[in-house]
Order: C-alpha cells, then structure tokens, then sequence
C-alpha cells in the first residue's frame, strides 16, 4: 500500500520546466540575443580603447584655451573702437592729416582729432574704412595679447599654421569681430591638445548709427551752414561787448577792445553751442516756453534720422583756435564815428554811428555717443563767418593753435625786432593867417597798425634821450610794408602816417590843439525871415542842429569839423556832456552850418555862412549866441524859398556872438 500511494504521488506532483515544444525554443532565442549584444559590447570597449585621442582626455583644457583667445579679442577689440572714436574714425591718424594743422583740431600734444569738413571739402571716413581701421589693429595686436598672458604661456604654447587675418563686421546693433587663425595649442609636454581655426568675439557698440549721426550731422552742415547761422545770430545779438551796427546819441566817442570783443564772441560760442541737439537722437527736448531754443538748437539733419540710443554733444572750448578780423579798427580798440552829413536833418546832429564787419573761423568738436556703452565718437569740422555772412567758399584758414595765436594782435605785437623813434609836436599852424608854431608835445600816445593788427606802443617824454626841448620815444616795431602809426592825446586832435618799418627811421608826428566850448553856454537867437529885425529866443519846442567845418587852404576835405544837438527832447546830462569842438591858439574861419526843426521836425529855418572865430575872444568867453532866421509859417513854396535864400539872409543877421 505505501509503495503504490509513493508511485502514484509522485507521478502526479511532478514539475515540469519545458511543458511545451514552442516555449522550449522560445528561452534559448532570449539566450542567444544576450550572448551576442555581450561579444558586441565587448568589442567596442576594445576599439574605443585603442582609439581614443590624447585631445579627448581632458576636453576642458580646449574650452580653457578658448576662453583665453576669445579674451584676448574682446580686449583688443574694444581697444580698436575706443582709439577710432578718440581720433575721429581713425586708429593711428595719417602723417598728412596729423602733420597740417589746418586739417585737424589738437586737444592735446598727444591728440589729435581730423577735420571731417574744412571749408567746402568733405573728408568723412567710410564704414568700410573704420572696418579696416579695426581690421588693421586687431591683425597687429591680437596675437601679442595672447602670448603675454602669463596663465596661458605657463601651461601652453602656440604653433601658427596659418596667418592671423581679422573680417570685422560692422553690424546694426554692434560688432563682430572675426578672425581665421589656424593654431595647434601644445601644453607642457608638447602633447597637441587642440586645433583652433576661426575666432569670434563681439561688441554691443553701436558703431554703424554713430557714424550714420556723424555723416549726416556733415551733410547738413555742408547743406545748411547751420554752425555759421548760429555765430551770426550770437553777433548780432546786440551783446554790449560785441558791437555790430548801432547809433546813439552822444559826442563822445564809444570804444570798445578788440581782446574783450574777441573773448566774448569765443564766450558766447562756447555756451550756447553746447545747446545744440539733433533730432532723431536722444535728448531732452526744449519746453515749449523756449520756441527759440525749439526752433534754433534742436537741429534736423534730413535723411529721417532714427538713432535711439544715441546722444550728441557739440564743444567749442575758448583753448581751440581761433582765427578772429573784425574792421574797420582803430589799432587795439572799434570805435564809433560821429554822424555827419550836409543834409539839413543830419549836418549838426551829434549822435555816435557804428557798424563792424567780422571774419571768423574756428572748429567745433562733436561727441556721438552710445549711451548705453558709454562710448563716445569724436569727430570735428569747421565753421566760417565772411564778412557778417555764412560762408565756407571763402574763409580766414585756421591754423594750429600755436600758430593762430601769433595771428591775434597780442602775439604779432610781441614780434617787434625793428627799432623805430618817433617824435611829437604840437603843431598850430593857419596858412591863411600865416601863424605857425611847432613845439615839442610829451606824453602822445602812440599806436601801430598793421593791415588787421594794432599794438599799443608807448608815449612821448619830454628831454627824450637828453635833447632838451625834444618829445620822443624809441621802440621796437614789428614788421609791416604799411603800417599805420597814430597819435594821441586829450585835448589834441589826433594824427598818423603811413610808416614803412625800416631799422632806425625817424618819425614825426604833429598834433593840433583843439578847444571845447561846452554846450551848456550856448544859446540861440531866432530872426524871423520876413523880419529879420524881429528877434526871439530860441523856443524849448525846437530842435537845433550845430555843425562846424575847418578846410585848409588849396584843399577839398574838412581838416576838422564838429557837430552836435540842442532839443527838449533830449536829456540835459546828454546836453550838459555835449562841447563844440574849435582848433585851439590860433584864429580860424568855420563854415557854419546850422538847421532848425520844429516840434514836427519840420526844416524852418537855420543859419550858413564863414564865421572867423578870435581865438582870444573865444578862450576868454563865458557864452556863445548864434543867430538863426526862421520862418514857422512857412509852406512848401516858402521853404523852397527859404533854403535858397538861407545863405543871404545869414549874412543880414548877427555873427555869432562869444561873449
């Protein structure tokens, strides 16, 4: 019973691994695949093995170098752009512009920065140009850079297999610089760790919208002579040290120092110039509370400018050059003349008339600047004024700084090599007469001018080198074919000649006296020319005009003549500061020349004739009475009747009266 129950359990308990044919074949295709995807692993652990490059043993060293290249030309790049904005599109400035001072602006002996426009000629650096400018530097430098980086050449050294050549490209929003450059880097065993063929590096400089703001900044400048515009209107701002056309009342004579006119033209350029913005960049526009700001310093240059980001700042520095001619002049000084004339309204009237004419060209130095880089771009042009005009066809040439310096009259004066003397008289002298006297005058003033230069020189002295009775002076002169040499001094009236500045010539000059009758002690007495019996005088409602001429004998021109007003209408410190002008210590016969207007100022009357004026009688009087024949009712017919008959009725009334 055991034995059957053992036999029949075991045959039914039995397990079977292999139930089937078909999974039987199943297990070993799974076994088989295995086994071949082992031998396939195992052989390519082999070949990679046997295969694998020293370069790929530490392939951060290659990334090492990189870093280390791409430094290098990040750093000479930006090196490139910051020397080509200092010198104005150029790395290093050529010979033939930084040679000729009259083609660029010197900021310092080191710095020089090319005219981009001088006059009506153009020089403006192309892109392709400022291109190979970069090029050029980067060719030149880059390879220096790498090889004095201590870090590299301690662990690596370099085998060129090719040249070093730079493809700089000048982008919309930046600069790329590109270099093909075939280098094996080696490391301390000689080991080749890497091959290093093209190189790039990059800058966000906006370098190609600077230069299209500069570019267009000269175009509109050549266009529109805006600079020039902006220097004419400063002069003719009426700024009371920089006179342009003017007339006031007054006798006495208004000066004014060329130096102070200068300086201040150079003043009022240096501030307002830095207001000038352009359009299309960024600034801060105007308030429109200041439409002449708006309308004269926000400048549109054309060509739709949009350059956002950028900024530009106009510079003119009284340090610059600046070529200066301002006629006519009166050696060192501009004065007024006295309005003069033999019109009826304008014979007598003392009033001071000016109107100067101005030659100016200085440079303007402009910064284009990248404002999100803090990158400036400089670039300078010239600007010109021809006589009060915006001209650039025809201009005084700037000269470097050191030379336009001598070109001012300060420095030319200083050029004096050539020793002169001149001699002082007073000289009274009446051809007619016959009284003639000449007496040594000290403590003349002498000036000398030559062409557009004035230079103050020196006053006479009395016993000059020990002749006694004897005024003179000897001084140095500088050069000229023609000058001018004046003579001056109060109570005098003034002289010159025309001097050729020889070595120890000898010059004289004669100064006649003049004496001032104040207009305080004059009055007037009218005779009424249907009745030149009936007199009366002078009414307050008129305006009389006084005007006095001198002619020497056989000559056309006035030697001397004098003018000036009397009217209600004018203040009477104007009056009381007013002094007829008479050639003094001698006696001499005047055209006298008088008109009267009425409160209309309407011509009524006035005086003509020769009045022979005694000297005596005339230094020892305390008041002076003209005579005049008016005629207040008359109408146009008796006006003409008046004027041709003025000069007869004159001579029916009394001679002026010095009493």
């Amino acid at each position: 019973m055991y034995k059957k129950s053992l036999r029949d359990a075991s045959s039914t308990s039995k397990i079977s691994f292999f139930p089937s044919k078909k999974g039987q074949l199943t297990i070993f295709i799974i076994i088989g695949i295995l086994l071949i995807l082992a031998v396939v692993l195992v052989f390519t652990l082999q070949s990679e093995l046997a295969t694998f490059k020293p370069e790929e043993v530490a392939p951060t060293e290659k990334g090492r170098v990189n870093t280390f290249i791409s430094g290098c030309m990040e750093t000479v790049g930006e090196d490139a752009l910051f020397l080509l904005g200092l010198h104005g599109g150029y790395i290093e400035v050529p010979s033939t512009l930084a040679q000729d001072a009259s083609q660029h602006l010197r900021l310092s002996p080191e710095e020089v920065v090319p005219y981009w426009a001088v006059g009506e000629r153009t020089n403006v650096p192309t892109l392709s140009e400022l291109k190979h400018e970069l090029d050029r530097y980067i060719e030149a430098n880059l390879r220096e850079c790498v090889q004095s980086l201590q870090p590299f050449t301690e662990s690596y050294t370099i085998v060129e297999k090719s040249p070093l050549t730079s493809n700089t490209q000048i982008i919309d929003n930046g600069v790329t610089f590109n270099v093909h450059w075939d280098v094996e880097i080696h490391n301390a065993a000689d080991d080749v760790i890497s091959e290093i063929i093209n190189h790039v590096a990059e800058s966000s400089i906006k370098l190609k919208k600077i230069h299209e703001t500069a570019a267009a900044i000269i175009e509109a400048e050549m266009r529109e002579l805006k600079l020039e515009d902006i220097t004419q209107d400063l002069i003719a701002l009426e700024h009371p040290d920089v006179p342009l056309a003017g007339i006031e009342f007054g006798c006495s004579t208004k000066t004014w120092k060329i130096s102070k006119v200068k300086s201040s033209i150079q003043d009022l350029l240096r501030v307002n110039l830095a207001q000038l913005k352009v359009e299309g960049t960024d600034f801060i526009e105007y308030p429109k509370e200041f439409p002449y700001y708006e309308n004269h310093y926000a400048w549109y240059v054309g060509n739709n400018l949009s350059a956002p980001g950028i900024d530009t700042q106009f510079h003119y520095d009284n340090s610059y050059p600046f070529t200066f001619d301002v006629t006519p002049r009166a050696g060192t000084s501009l004065r007024s003349g006295q309005l003069g004339g033999d019109g009826p309204l304008v014979s007598a009237l003392c009033m001071q008339t000016w109107k100067f004419v101005y030659d100016v060209s200085y440079p303007v130095l402009v910064d284009v600047i990248d404002i999100e880089n803090d990158y400036r771009f400089k670039m300078a042009f010239t600007v010109h004024l021809n006589n009060n005009l915006p001209d650039r066809s025809e201009y005084l040439p700037i000269q470097p700084t050191l030379y336009a310096a001598t070109a001012t009259d300060e420095e030319y004066c200083q050029e004096r090599t050539i020793p002169m003397t001149v001699f002082s008289y007073e000289l009274v002298e009446n051809l007619k007469t016959g009284v003639y006297s000449r007496e040594a005058l000290e403590n003349v003033e002498l000036s000398f001018t030559c062409l557009r230069y004035g230079c103050d020189v020196a006053k006479t002295q009395y016993d000059f080198a020990g002749l006694g009775s004897v005024a003179g002076v000897r001084a140095n002169f500088p050069y000229c074919a023609g000058g001018i040499l004046r003579g001056e001094k109060d109570g005098y009236k003034e002289n010159w000649e025309r001097v050729l500045t020889i070595p120890n010539k000898q010059i004289e000059l004669d100064l006649t006296p003049l004496f001032n009758f104040p207009a305080s002690d004059i009055k007037f007495i009218e005779h009424d020319f249907d009745d030149l019996n009936s007199t009366t005088e002078l009414e307050d409602d008129k305006t009389v005009l006084v005007q006095i001429k001198y002619t020497k004998p056989g000559e056309s021109d006035p030697f001397h003549e004098t003018s000036l007003a009397f009217s209600s209408a004018l203040d009477e410190e104007f009056i009381a500061e007013q002094k007829l002008e008479f050639l003094g210590k001698a006696d001499f016969t005047y055209y006298l020349d008088i008109s009267v207007l009425n409160d209309d100022n309407n011509l009524i009357g006035g005086y003509k004739g020769e009045w022979e004026v005694d000297w005596e009688s005339l230094v020892t009087a305390n008041e002076l009475t003209f005579h005049v024949v008016t005629d207040e009712n008359a109408n146009d017919n008796d006006l003409i009747e008046l004027f041709t008959g003025l000069p007869t009725a004159s001579s029916m009334v009394p001679v002026p009266e010095l009493e």
